[in-house]
C-alpha cells in the first residue's frame, strides 16, 4: 500500500518549533518555581522594608489577617522606600543639629536612632536600625498595657479581697480583718487625689455584712509581691523625691503619691493646704505662708518623719496643685483605709500587720478596679506608678509570681503569644524609668499592630488610650499643624539620653502606618526639646501627608 507524506511547509516549520520552544520554556520555569531559593531580605541598616517574618509576625499568618499578598507586599514596600529616603535625611539633619547645638559633645556618630514602619494594609514594612534593642523610655509602657491586654483581656480587673479571719456576730469579727494584695494602683484620674470613689464599693458591702468592729488586727497579705523598693538602673536618690519616682506595691492608695493643694488666704498668713488622699497617716509639717507679691515658691516633700510643704504663694495666684511619693505605698493604703473605714462606724483595735500567703478567710467585700480604667492614666499621660503597678500586677494573675522577674517573664509570654521576637527585648519596670530597660522599633511596632489590628473592642479601647498630636495628653503641644494635628495617637517618652515616640499615623489618604521612633544618645540637656521632638514630629507630619 502506497503511503503518502504530507510536505511540511516552512510556515508550518515554524510554528512547530515555536510550538516545541514554548513548552521546554514552561517545563524550566516550573521547575524553577520548585526549586526557587528563598529570597534574601535586604539589610535594615540600608533602610529596606523587611519581610514580616523578621519583623516579629509570623509572615503567613500577618499577610492573611492583614488582607496582604506578595503583590500588594512589593508595592507597599516600593512606597515606603520612597518615604524612607526623605526620613533619612531627616534623621541625618536631627543628628547634625545634636552635634551642633551640643557644640559637639554629642556627635553625630555615637547618636542611635532606630525607625520601623508597618503599613498594615499590605504587610508592608520600612526600617532604619530597627532590629537594635534600645532604651525606650515611656514607649516601654507600650509593652506593659499591650501584655496586659494579651494575658489578661480587656475585661479584667484588679480584685482586691477583704477578708473576715475569725467569727463575725453582732456586727463583731473576732479575729482579723484580712487583705490579699492584686497591686491595685488605687489611682482616680478624676479623684484630685481622692481614692474615696474607688473604695466605696467594697465599703458597702462591708457595711451590708453588718462588720462594725473588728477585735483584732488589719492584715495585709502581700502575697508575692516584693517590698516597695526602686528597681534597678532608676534615677538616684536626688530624684526619688519627684512624682515619676513613685514606688509600687502589693497595695497602693493614689498611686503611691500625695496630693498636695496650695491655696493664698490674707497676706501674712498661713496658707490653706489640703492633702488627700483623706487619712495619709504622715504628721503634718506645714510652714507655707501667703505674701502680698513675689513669685510662687512651694516646696514638698513626703518623709517618714512627716508631710513637709513650705514656701510662698502670692495673694492673687491661683492655687498650687502638686504630687509628691510616700516612702511606702503600702502603708499609705493601710492608713488610708482605716480612715475610710473609720468613716463609715468600722473600728479596727488590733495594728496594721504585713504578712505572706495567710490563712483563707470568709470573703466579706472585694475592691475591684477595671483595667481599662488604667489605660489612659499610662499611655496617654504616662503616669509611672500606674504602669508599673500593672506590670507587676499582670505577673500576680499570670504567673502568681509578682516580682520583678515574674513580670519580665510575663512580658516575654505575652510577646510569643502574639508572634513577636523575644530578641534582645529587657523589661524592668513597666514605666520605663529604667535606663536598663530595652526594645526595639520593630518589636514596638509589632506590638501595637498586634493590637490595634486585632479583636476591634480591644483595638477601640487601646487606640482611645493613646494621646493624640495637637490634642489630648503629653501630644496636646505637639504636631498642631493642620497637616498633622489629631492624627497621630501614639505614646512618648523622654528620660536622660532617650527620646521616643510610636503609635499610628493616618495618612492624606485615610491609610494608616504603624510607627516607632526611638533615639539613644549621650545625655546632654535640652536635645530632646530642641532637637529630637521636632525631629520625631517632623517624620510624623510626613508619614501624615503621604497616600499609601
Amino acid at each position: 500500500m502506497a503511503v503518502h507524506r504530507r510536505r511540511i511547509t516552512p510556515a508550518a516549520a515554524i510554528r512547530i518549533a515555536l510550538i516545541l520552544a514554548a513548552n521546554v520554556a514552561a517545563g524550566w520555569f516550573l521547575w524553577g518555581l520548585a526549586h526557587k531559593p528563598a529570597q534574601a531580605a535586604r539589610p535594615d541598616t540600608a533602610g529596606a522594608s523587611e519581610p514580616a517574618s523578621r519583623a516579629g509576625l509570623s509572615t503567613p499568618a500577618a499577610l492573611e489577617k492583614l488582607g496582604g499578598g506578595e503583590a500588594a507586599a512589593n508595592s507597599g514596600h516600593a512606597r515606603l522606600d520612597s518615604i524612607g529616603s526623605r526620613i533619612r535625611s531627616i534623621v541625618e539633619q536631627g543628628r547634625s543639629e545634636a552635634s551642633r547645638l551640643s557644640k559637639g559633645h554629642v556627635s553625630a556618630g555615637e547618636v542611635h536612632v532606630a525607625v520601623h514602619l508597618r503599613d498594615p494594609s499590605s504587610g508592608a514594612e520600612f526600617g532604619i536600625d530597627s532590629a537594635r534593642a534600645m532604651r525606650p523610655a515611656s514607649n516601654m509602657k507600650i509593652a506593659t498595657t499591650v501584655a496586659a491586654l494579651t494575658l489578661l483581656g480587656p475585661d479584667w480587673e484588679f480584685v482586691t479581697p477583704i477578708e473576715a479571719r475569725g467569727t463575725l456576730e453582732a456586727g463583731r469579727l473576732e479575729g482579723d480583718l484580712v487583705l490579699r494584695a492584686s497591686g491595685d494602683p488605687l489611682f482616680d484620674a478624676d479623684g484630685e487625689g481622692s481614692v474615696e470613689r474607688l473604695l466605696a464599693p467594697a465599703l458597702d458591702e462591708l457595711e451590708r455584712s453588718g462588720l462594725r468592729t473588728v477585735s483584732g488586727n488589719l492584715v495585709l497579705d502581700e502575697g508575692s509581691f516584693d517590698n516597695p523598693a526602686p528597681p534597678a538602673g532608676w534615677p538616684g536618690a536626688s530624684q526619688r523625691y519627684q512624682e515619676f519616682c513613685a514606688l509600687s506595691g502589693g497595695f497602693s492608695a493614689n498611686r503611691g503619691c500625695l496630693t498636695i493643694r496650695v491655696a493664698p488666704t490674707s497676706i501674712g498668713s498661713a496658707a490653706e493646704v489640703a492633702v488627700q488622699p483623706a487619712g495619709f497617716g504622715l504628721e503634718r509639717q506645714f510652714s507655707a505662708a501667703t505674701v502680698a507679691s513675689g513669685k510662687l515658691s512651694i516646696g514638698f516633700d513626703a518623709r517618714r518623719t512627716g508631710l513637709i510643704v513650705r514656701g510662698n504663694i502670692p495673694r492673687s495666684s491661683p492655687p498650687f496643685v502638686g504630687s509628691c511619693p510616700v516612702p511606702d505605698p503600702v502603708e499609705l493604703f493601710a492608713s488610708v483605709l482605716r480612715h475610710e473605714l473609720k468613716a463609715r462606724g468600722i473600728s479596727i483595735a488590733g495594728a496594721t500587720l504585713r504578712e505572706r500567703n495567710t490563712p483563707r478567710g470568709n470573703l466579706l467585700a472585694r475592691i475591684r478596679t477595671p483595667l481599662s480604667s488604667y489605660l489612659v492614666p499610662i499611655n496617654q499621660e504616662s503616669n509611672n506608678a500606674v504602669a508599673d503597678q500593672l506590670y507587676l500586677a499582670t505577673a500576680n494573675t499570670f504567673l502568681s509570681n509578682a516580682s520583678r522577674s515574674g513580670a519580665e517573664a510575663a512580658s516575654l509570654a505575652a510577646l510569643e503569644r502574639l508572634h513577636v521576637t523575644g530578641d534582645g527585648f529587657r523589661q524592668i519596670d513597666g514605666s520605663g524609668l529604667s535606663d536598663l530597660n530595652r526594645v526595639s522599633a520593630r518589636q514596638l511596632t509589632a506590638l501595637i499592630q498586634a493590637v490595634v489590628c486585632g479583636e476591634p473592642r480591644t483595638a477601640r479601647i487601646y487606640r482611645s488610650s493613646l494621646a493624640v498630636g495637637g490634642v489630648s495628653g503629653t501630644l496636646d503641644g505637639r504636631m498642631r499643624g493642620a497637616k498633622v494635628k489629631g492624627r497621630v495617637s501614639a505614646k512618648t517618652g523622654f528620660i536622660g539620653g532617650t527620646s521616643a515616640l510610636s503609635g499610628i499615623v493616618k495618612t492624606r489618604d485615610e491609610g494608616e502606618l504603624v510607627f516607632s521612633i526611638l533615639v539613644n544618645y549621650d545625655e546632654f540637656g535640652g536635645l530632646n526639646s530642641s532637637v529630637w521632638k521636632p525631629m520625631e514630629d517632623e517624620i510624623c507630619e510626613l508619614l501624615a501627608g503621604c497616600e499609601l
